[in-house]
């Protein structure tokens, strides 16, 4: 009797403890509903006899493991949910085999790895939904998924996915309810494409690291309701996107345009390059301008630093000819000094040395004397021994008296 069923509905039952095997019995079942209950354990592999199964929702239960490969074998299958559960792994690469899919709900798990380039089959190409948002899918977004010609909604958000968007998801024209690659790691530009989806309602490409400008194209959107390309690096012109809201543009600090938030008039930016610009062309000028005029002086206090030297050094030679010639004249009558005359002379002779003596005559010896100023001169040192005598024959000491 039970082999007859077509259609098993447990939802929302608290039912506990895995799936049991035994429904995997039923063959003529098209339809099997266990969400929102308690199930736990891993999908039985045994899965594949439900070969006439079409609707399969095991979301929102406890439910751990990979995606068995074996759910590719249900030829039929036009909506899988099993979202909301543990489920661990990749998504099964031969999920493509599921040729009349239309409906794909993997959200809120723990998936990794790639997203499986050929979701869509390219010969029916049935897929309508996509939703793979809050897992921990890596790599890049596959451009396969532009052939998905009958997609009307895409949710690839909250995962980590990098790279650019492919131009391909801009050919996506029947999409209409949803596209969001919000909160991954995807770079690059937005594609220009994005404009031919003249269907897309909401837009959400949020908190990524997106660069450049907002395609001008974005205007051909024209069901665009809801826009989000917050929290990028994207600069330029703001298009008209509906009168998108503040906090749906904030955070990407190079936008400008007219709008009624706090993104800057475009041409502000012109101006304020223009005050930045002056400044700058102010400090090219006066800088070497300073640094020249430093140079020229400290040029000029060396220059006069060594004048004032030569100067010195000049009257300091012109005193010493003025010396000199003092000294030559010690026995000038102005300039005579008889202690410094006697120094002079005994300095000269070494205290009247012998070496020194040219000549003796009644009264005394002749010495010569070079003195410190170059004068060569004859010196007469008297014999006499009487104190008492005191007058000289001045005829007699003069005949002796002469220069060498």
């Amino acid at each position: 009797m039970l082999r007859s069923l077509t259609d098993l509905e447990l939802s929302t039952n608290n039912i506990n403890g895995s799936i049991p095997t035994s429904l995997c019995n039923l063959s003529n079942l098209d339809t099997l509903y266990l969400f929102e209950n308690q199930l736990s354990g891993s999908i039985p592999k045994e899965i594949r006899k439900l070969n006439s199964l079409m609707d399969l929702e095991l979301s929102t239960n406890y439910l751990a493991g990979p995606i068995p490969s074996s759910i590719c074998n249900l030829s039929k299958l036009n909506t899988l949910y099993l979202e909301e559960n543990q489920l661990s792994g990749i998504i099964p690469v031969d999920i493509a085999r599921l040729s009349s899919l239309s409906d794909f709900r993997i959200q809120e798990n723990n998936l990794v790895g790639q997203i499986p380039a050929y979701l869509c089959n390219s010969t029916v190409g049935m897929l309508q939904k996509l939703n793979l948002y809050n897992n921990q899918l890596s790599g890049p977004i596959p451009k396969q998924l532009g052939e998905c010609s009958n997609l009307l909604e895409l949710d690839l958000s909250t995962n980590n996915l990098n790279g650019s968007i492919p131009l391909e998801i801009g050919g996506l024209i029947s999409i209409q309810i949803k596209l969001d690659l919000s909160q991954n790691e995807l770079t690059g530009e937005i594609p220009s494409d994005f404009g031919k989806l003249n269907k897309l309602i909401q837009l959400n490409l949020s908190h990524n690291k997106l660069s450049g400008s907002i395609p001008p194209s974005f205007v051909e959107m024209l069901s665009l309701t809801t826009v989000d390309i917050s929290y990028n690096q994207l600069s330029g012109p703001i298009p008209n996107i509906k009168d998108a809201p503040f906090h749906a543009l904030k955070n990407n600090s190079g936008l400008c345009g007219n709008h009624s938030g706090g993104i800057k008039p475009c041409n502000s930016s012109v101006i304020i390059g223009r005050k930045k610009a002056k400044p700058r062309l102010a400090v090219i000028i006066l800088v070497p301008l300073f640094g020249s005029l430093f140079l020229l002086f400290t040029f000029f206090a060396i220059y006069f630093c060594l004048r004032k030297r030569l100067v010195v050094k000049n009257l300091e030679q012109a005193d010493q000819p003025t010396t000199v010639n003092t000294r030559r004249n010690i026995f000038s009558i102005e300039n005579y000094d008889g202690k410094l005359v006697f120094e002079e002379i005994i300095e000269a002779t070494e205290n009247f040395d012998t070496k020194y003596c040219i000549g003796a005559g009644g009264y005394g010896s002749v010495y010569k004397a070079k003195l410190s100023t170059g004068q060569v001169v004859s010196v007469k040192k008297l014999h006499s021994s009487d104190e008492d005598s005191e007058t000289l024959d001045l005829k007699s000491f003069e005949s002796e008296r002469g220069g060498v």
